[in-house]
Formats: C-alpha cells, structure tokens, sequence
C-alpha cells in the first residue's frame, strides 16, 4: 500500500483544491511515479477521500493505464472532461446531504468554482462506460447499495450512500453516523481484495 505525499495537505485534481492546482503540480504525473517505482505486474486500485478521491478520478479518465479500479469517498468528478482508454471497477462511497453528493458548482481554486457531477450520474456515467446491465439496490439502516454487477471486462460499478453522515472518511471513530459504514472494510469487500494472491 502506497500513501503518495500531497502539497499541503492538497493534490491537484484538474479543479479542486488549495494550492497544488495553483502552483501548477501535476499531480499525475506525481502518482504515475509512485505506480511505476513500486508496483510491477499486479493489480492497482486508487481509493481517496475528497481531494484525493478528486485526484483519483482525474487520474483514470486521462489514462488509467494499469488501473484495475477506483474508491472514492465523498469525491466529486466532472464527467465531460473524462475520457476513459479501459473499463474499470468504481465504488462510489457519499452522503445525500453534501455538494460533492448532489452535485454542483464546487470550489475550484484555479477558477473560482466548477461544476460536477452528482454521485448518481457519476455511477451512472461508468456504468455505461462499462456496459454494465440494470442496477440492484439494497437498504440497511442508514445506508444504501445500488450496484452494477457483470459488466465489460470483469469490472462492477456500485454507490454506496450514507444518510446524514457527512463528508468524512467513514469508520467507527469518524462523523456524526459513527459506525453506520467501515470505508476501508467496504473498499476492500468491493474489490475482493481479502481474497486476492
């Protein structure tokens, strides 16, 4: 597992936030160094909060070579600037409360603000990106799972909403829904991660 260092706490996404778009760090080009120094033939999935779901995002829409899928936890992507090379797998991990959920004008701190997509039409764009059939959708408590399962490639695409939790990264200690989702244990069930080589 690899923790890419960020500029002040802020990584470029393409919009959104602090200094790193301002400054001009090409946040890109930053992670395919860190994917090309550490891994070598295996499977690379991207998982961030906010920003860094952000930075995430932009990097598999503009080449996502060697991207087996994304996790992006309360992030935003803007989906007429994507243009996917693969399908991949996306989970989709927000709150109905919060802009990044709704979609909008969010802040973007080389151009005021920019629109973005809502989590459901970001889903909905991968979806069909990976020719995924009807959604499944299921509720337990606070939380709910709509999930595109045998899609092109192998990949799924699921979004994952939490009611009145908040932008946060979602566990045990974090938020005002403290324990109604484990992020980390949803990421890697997502990704069948626990039953990998």
């Amino acid at each position: 597992m690899a923790y890419p260092e960020s500029l002040r706490g802020n990584r470029n996404g393409g919009f959104c936030c602090g200094p790193a778009p301002a400054e001009g760090i090409q946040g890109v080009d930053d992670l395919n160094g860190v994917i090309d120094a550490l891994i070598h033939d295996a499977r690379i999935y991207l998982a961030g909060v906010s920003n860094g779901a952000v930075m995430g995002y932009r990097f598999v829409c503009d080449q996502a070579t060697g991207i087996a899928g994304i996790a992006s936890v309360a992030g935003a992507m803007v989906p007429d600037e994507c243009r996917p090379t693969k399908a991949f797998s996306v989970l989709e991990i927000t709150t109905p409360p919060t802009t990044w959920c709704r979609g909008g004008e969010l802040a973007d701190f080389t151009h005021g603000t920019r629109p973005a997509a809502s989590s459901v039409e970001v889903v909905q764009f991968w979806a069909a990106m990976n020719g995924c059939p009807q959604p499944t959708s299921r509720t337990e408590g606070r939380v709910t799972t709509t999930g595109w399962r045998g899609c092109r490639d192998d990949t799924s695409v699921s979004l994952v909403t939490i009611e009145g939790a908040g932008p946060t990264w979602y566990a045990s200690e974090f938020g005002p829904i403290q324990g109604a989702l484990n992020a980390p244990a949803t990421i890697i069930d997502f990704f069948n991660l626990s039953r990998r080589p």
